[in-house]
């Protein structure tokens, strides 16, 4: 597209462009969040899964269940950690979903804008066009110079 004469329709132009690169970056950020947040959860299912096998082994561990009592608190300590984080990551997601609805909203009012600009833009030039060739209608027509048919005059 061909660079725009208007300097209102170039800012917003501008302006829109910006918007979708912001709006790019709050999508990066919020896919960035849900993966971490998918990471954390494959984690804390990992942590459940193996908890089973862990307490049957821990059994049999030469010391007794004593050090398995050490571990199981530790297994819970890890577990209402990750289950914080989770909680915390859910609720960064839940922002930067708001931010990003927030952010397509505006980036949509901004096209709004400089679509109307355009057409604007579009409609003075073409008002200009019409007015060139009534001007270029007008010099060449000998009517409207004066030379047209003149009626002969009476006496």
């Amino acid at each position: 597209m061909a660079e725009p004469s208007d300097p209102r329709l170039r800012v917003l132009e501008r302006l829109a462009r910006l918007e979708r690169e912001e709006l790019d970056r709050r999508r990066q950020e919020l896919a960035d969040l849900e993966r971490a947040l998918t990471e954390l959860a494959a984690q804390r299912a990992a942590l459940r899964r193996s908890r089973g096998s862990e307490i049957a082994a821990g059994w049999a561990l030469p010391g007794g269940p004593a050090p398995l009592g050490a571990w199981l608190a530790a297994l819970a300590r890890r577990e209402r950690a990750l289950d914080r984080a989770a909680a915390e990551l859910a609720e960064r997601c839940d922002r930067a979903r708001d931010a990003l609805a927030a952010q397509r909203a505006a980036n949509r009012r901004l096209e709004i804008l400089v679509e109307r600009e355009r057409e604007r833009e579009r409609a003075r030039r073409a008002e200009r066009e019409r007015k060139a060739l009534d001007e270029l209608a007008t010099l060449r027509h000998p009517r409207a110079r004066g030379g047209g048919l003149r009626t002969p005059e009476r006496a």
